[in-house]
């Protein structure tokens, strides 16, 4: 039974293709992306008030979840500025200094190797104070693109193959991207 992209494309399909080299998935909550879903979600939560301060909380209870996740699976996190990287060579520090000097181990189960955070520009969500015409203040919510801590959760998976990641942003509306190589699943089932 061909997939429903086959279906569609298959008039220009010229190659056949039974691996993917990078796969990345992103992943997000779609209703986090309106304004007035997340009013709701934040009055259904018993906030009365939209400013900064509410949002923070969640971006510091994610924090602490995942801080204390890592510890108690003594997992290292290192900011990743302050090991002197440079974007996009995340992956092969984790190779260079987990998976390479594991390469005598048969990674036989899984297991979460470490946590690299960065800050990345990304679309969220945040608040100001507004005055309207007679004079009230408030607080509204807007869209924006802002620098914001990002989780790279970097693991080994066995069925995968290799290294992957999970990258989690720390700020509504919490993005989400899973990451592995077609590559490294390939290699791992001709072994």
């Amino acid at each position: 039974m061909k997939n429903q992209f086959v279906k569609q494309f298959e008039n220009n399909i010229k190659f056949h293709s039974s691996c993917f080299d990078r796969v990345i998935i992103k992943d997000y909550i779609l209703k986090f992306f309106s304004i007035g879903v997340i009013v709701n979600f934040l009055k259904s939560m018993g906030f009365s008030k939209l400013h900064k301060g509410i949002l923070r909380i969640f971006t510091n209870q994610i924090n602490d979840h995942i801080q204390k996740e890592a510890k108690k699976e003594s997992i290292p996190i290192k900011w990743w500025l302050s090991i002197g990287g440079t974007n996009g060579a995340k992956l092969k520090y984790v190779e260079d200094n987990f998976c390479k000097q594991n390469k005598k181990i048969k990674f036989s189960n899984d297991q979460v190797f470490c946590i690299l955070t960065d800050k990345e520009t990304t679309q969220t969500i945040s608040s100001k104070e507004v005055k309207s015409l007679k004079g009230l203040i408030y607080n509204k919510l807007y869209k924006t693109r802002k620098p914001v801590k990002q989780y790279y959760i970097y693991f080994h998976d066995t069925y995968l193959g290799g290294p992957c990641y999970l990258k989690i942003s720390s700020y509504l509306p919490f993005h989400c991207e899973f990451y592995f190589n077609g590559h490294n699943f390939i290699k791992q089932k001709l072994d």
